[in-house]
């Protein structure tokens, strides 16, 4: 790790370990990749024995319902999601519903296969109470059969024509505003 400069406050005195009160600890990318691998298995290992959560059921029921009524997705449409988290949840319920093409855009890869793959198949007995289009749900079964066959996230991606951009660039770092502990 690295140490940013000195705050320069009035509570500097010394802290175990030789850092002083008030002074931002800057983590290296071997830090940070450390930390992600860590956090990325006691998630997968935590999320694996919960199982899908209801919450996730209600965000398909609502997010089903809402491009319906709301939104006129065709085949030639593009959806944008931005910050995809661990598993493309929106993504995966956005193509259920419609054949849009989809870009996930993120600047953290946390992304969790065998969560993702646990969640398609809990999902799969409830797609016709989910509230799809009439006619998608013969549809959304054979795309879910294609995650289900899928071994790696670049297969799901080919598999639903979707699109993964990971930006390491980060730009937000030079501001020194966030990203430190």
């Amino acid at each position: 790790m690295t140490r940013a400069p000195k705050s320069g406050g009035r509570n500097d005195a010394a802290i175990p370990g030789g850092f002083r009160r008030g002074e931002r600890i800057l983590a290296t990318s071997t830090t940070e990749r450390s930390y992600r691998r860590l956090a990325n298995g006691f998630e997968t290992w935590r999320r694996t024995r919960i199982g899908l959560p209801e919450l996730y059921v209600v965000r398909v029921r609502l997010l089903a319902c809402f491009i319906e009524r709301n939104i006129n997705l065709t085949a030639d449409s593009s959806v944008l999601e931005i910050g995809t988290g661990w598993v493309h949840w929106e993504s995966l319920v956005t193509r259920l519903v419609c054949d849009a093409r989809v870009t996930m855009f993120d600047v953290v890869d946390n992304r969790l296969f065998p969560v993702f793959k646990l969640y398609v198949q809990a999902l799969r007995p409830l797609l016709a109470t989910i509230g799809l289009p009439a006619g998608r749900i013969d549809k959304a079964h054979a795309l879910l059969d294609a995650v289900e066959g899928a071994t790696s996230f670049q297969q799901v991606y080919s598999a639903l024509s979707w699109v993964y951009v990971i930006d390491p660039s980060e730009p937000w770092r030079a501001s020194g505003r966030a990203r430190s502990i």
